[in-house]
């Protein structure tokens, strides 16, 4: 990543970057002055060798075992309670934490309080009554080298450090979630993820239509075509005809199979919409190559006839084709299979694709998913041309370069990518409605008919019109 790339992404996520860094600094400012001010003292006391000692060996391990023995005696509660009369009555309740700490003969008394009246009087307290509680006859003398001062400077929190540091991390978090933003957009925009991660472009979304054929089981090619069809779908398959139509003349391509990864990707959903509306400008044919779990037929609204599975048996004079609700639009069924589906695939559909060639027939194959299915590399084999399906709700990128690589390998190109099951939601702000759709709602809202062209009438800038 460059500069420049990165700028274009800060200018692009500029308010989750600056909410970012305002989050930081006002923690960094709640964290300076919200916390009640800390004041720290510390008195000096000196361990020396009294001059009454007899040996001066004897008086320096003693240094050193009282060195210890008073840090953790300053430390104890006992000590503690005994010193609290020798300090003010005001600040006898107030917390004070005692620590101590020495090196040679050196002994250093510090408390912490958030009073500083309350921290010097308590240190001095303290180290007061060691020097009492001192035995008289020892060969250490102890004695207090400097009082505890009072300290007016809290030594937390630091205003100025916290707020400079809020705003250094302020500023690397507002980078950081630009970022982040950056890169969760790109995980979600599946067309920018189908280029970069299969190497390929996003021929089209199909929107969810669980709705519509919950209803009575309605075939795909009913939701395509009449009164009742829907407005998303015919959208989705519209654009997904004109991308494909597009790719198939920039290579030259006749015969397209539909694949997926894993079954229930909607491939049978997709063959149908997209042979359906690439008939509406042009003579296709649907070959229904799934002989394991045939669906196609269905959608398009044919019920269950001879086909390839047939072929062998009753010969290969006919094809089996059978119409359908589309003129333009001829399906040649699964059949019943007698045999393996992956042997009746290498005998039957070589010669029906070779027979729809030389008829000039743009052929449409629903295939069995590569996983599972060995006829699939068959038919993927036979076609050269593939379209990959896969649904929105399982976006297994690294199970789709997989599929990509077996389309490779079985001597297939991929034309793109169509993502299925799309929210309504999401497609419908995506999309551009209809006219006719926004006649028939504005018509059914306002209770009056639209009104319309009659078929008598004469066409605009005729003679008859103009007189």
């Amino acid at each position: 990543m460059d500069l420049r790339e990165l700028r274009v992404i800060l200018s692009r996520y500029i308010l989750v970057a600056a909410a970012a860094f305002y989050l930081c600094v006002t923690l960094g400012v709640l964290a300076a002055f919200v916390p009640a001010k800390v004041y720290a003292t510390t008195a000096t006391m000196v361990l020396e060798i009294s001059s009454q000692s007899e040996t001066a060996g004897g008086a320096v391990q003693q240094a050193s075992f009282l060195q210890t023995t008073l840090q953790e005696k300053a430390r104890t509660r006992t000590l503690k309670e005994r010193a609290r009369a020798d300090v003010p009555e005001a600040y006898r309740n107030t917390r004070v934490d005692i620590t101590a700490s020495g090196q040679s003969s050196i002994l250093k008394i510090r408390g912490e309080s958030t009073s500083p009246l309350a921290a010097e009087a308590w240190v001095n307290a303290v180290a007061n009554r060691l020097v009492e509680e001192q035995p008289r006859d020892s060969a250490v003398v102890l004695g207090v080298l400097d009082p505890a001062p009072l300290r007016s400077n809290p030594i937390a929190p630091q205003a100025e450090p916290i707020i400079l540091a809020s705003v250094v991390v302020g500023l690397i978090a507002g980078l950081f979630a630009a970022l982040a933003a950056d890169r969760i957009k790109r995980a979600f925009d599946t067309a920018q993820t189908v280029r970069e991660r299969l190497d390929t472009t996003l021929l089209g979304e199909v929107p969810a239509m669980r709705r519509l054929t919950r209803e009575r089981r309605r075939p795909m090619i009913s939701l395509l075509a009449g009164e009742n069809s829907s407005s998303d779908l015919v959208t989705a398959f519209d654009n997904i005809r004109t991308n494909v139509e597009f790719r198939m003349t920039q290579v030259g391509a006749d015969r397209v199979a539909i694949v997926s990864l894993n079954r229930g990707a909607g491939k049978s959903v997709v063959t149908a919409g997209l042979a359906y509306s690439m008939s509406n400008v042009a003579p296709v044919v649907a070959i229904e190559a799934d002989l394991r779990r045939p669906a196609l037929g269905e959608h398009l609204g044919v019920r269950l006839a001879l086909g390839l599975g047939d072929m062998a048996t009753f010969g290969y004079e006919d094809l089996f084709l059978q119409p359908t609700a589309q003129p333009n639009l001829r399906l040649l069924p699964a059949g019943i299979p007698v045999a393996r589906p992956a042997d009746i695939i290498t005998s039957t559909l070589p010669f029906a694709l070779q027979r729809l060639s030389d008829a000039g027939q743009s052929v449409f194959i629903d295939s069995p998913p590569l996983i599972g299915a060995s006829e699939s590399a068959i038919i993927v084999t036979e076609a050269k041309w593939v379209i990959l399906v896969m649904s929105n709700s399982g976006n297994d990128f690294a199970g789709l370069q997989e599929a990509v690589q077996r389309i490779n390998d079985a001597g297939g190109t991929l034309l793109g990518v169509v993502v299925n099951r799309v929210p309504r939601r999401r497609f419908r702000r995506q999309s551009y409605s209809p006219i006719g759709h926004r006649r028939r709602q504005l018509g059914t809202e306002n209770g009056a008919p639209i009104p319309t062209v009659s078929q008598d009438a004469p066409p605009v800038g005729s003679q008859a019109g103009a007189s």
